[in-house]
């Protein structure tokens, strides 16, 4: 039960400060919607749960039931659900206690991420020493695992677990102030941003998702080339029929003389040309230097 009270701990919004409610962060908003749709699919839908779980006269004793006022604020993420409705939650639909621990709160700049770093590593990685180098190991659900390090097996993961693990790889590095790394796996994060949005239970707050990833790229140092991003590719990705990170699943079907095309890169590439004359640095001013065109003599 440690690992359930941390993750309904980080549910339950920021800190009181003073009187009042606590303010509710957005990605503290999205992980209740988040989860409110996880629920919905649970259920098979939205009316059978409406029809299940909406106070009417003759309803079940259930801490799952809810007026209609508090069932719209719940679907609106602007509650999160109580402790007793988390455990009467689990209780009915155990596999959603994966996604209750998602540490969707690294999407929001206002949030330290270290006690939710920990409270993943604790969850899903374990120490691996060779004969030279320590490591850490990701072990996911389904049973698969990579190193944390590895950015591109996560990426070609393909699913939440992979996009999760890039986010905390990012929010990390810009902890410790590796630069290139943060860079290199800001990168990583927007490719991973289409399979974590198509997964069921995001889909319908994608938009939300993009909005908050594309936020935390404030937090690259002012040395790094800027980030650009096709946002039409994103969503081409996010609803296409197909979308298949894995270069290795790409290949097993390519073997079976089904074609699986790779994802367009949605990061605008660097294109470098040259300088007009009168387009020289300021640094060379005053020296007689003439650049070249192609089309010159």
């Amino acid at each position: 039960m440690g690992e359930f009270d941390e993750a309904v701990g980080r549910l339950s919004g920021a800190r009181r400060m003073g009187k009042g409610r606590p303010r509710r962060s957005e990605s503290d908003v999205l992980h209740a919607r988040i989860i409110w749709t996880a629920w919905e699919n649970a259920e098979g839908g939205q009316q059978l749960m409406r029809s299940r779980y909406l106070m009417r006269r003759g309803s079940e004793d259930s801490p799952l039931v809810m007026r209609s006022d508090e069932y719209r604020q719940h679907q609106d993420g602007v509650k999160s659900l109580s402790r007793l409705r988390l455990q009467a939650l689990l209780a009915r639909h155990p596999h959603l206690a994966n996604l209750i621990d998602w540490p969707i709160g690294l999407l929001d700049l206002s949030k330290g991420h270290r006690p939710i770093h920990r409270a993943w590593f604790k969850r899903y990685t374990e120490k691996y020493a060779d004969e030279f180098i320590p490591f850490d190991i990701y072990r996911f659900p389904d049973g698969t695992s990579c190193t944390t390090s590895d950015k591109e097996a996560l990426y070609e993961r393909g699913d939440a677990y992979g996009f999760l693990g890039l986010l905390i790889a990012y929010r990390n590095s810009h902890q410790e102030h590796r630069v290139d790394s943060q860079w290199f796996t800001a990168t990583w994060l927007i490719r991973a941003l289409p399979a974590f949005c198509r997964d069921s239970s995001v889909r319908p707050h994608a938009r939300k998702v993009i909005e908050l990833t594309m936020k935390l790229l404030i937090l690259l140092p002012d040395t790094c080339f800027r980030i650009r991003v096709t946002e039409k590719i994103l969503w081409d990705q996010i609803n296409g029929i197909t979308h298949e990170p894995s270069r290795r699943k790409r290949l097993a079907a390519a073997q079976d003389d089904h074609q699986i095309p790779e994802p367009i890169d949605p990061i605008v590439p660097y294109r470098y040309q040259r300088c007009r004359t009168d387009q020289v640095p300021i640094l060379l001013a005053g020296i007689n230097h003439r650049l070249e065109r192609p089309d010159e003599p």
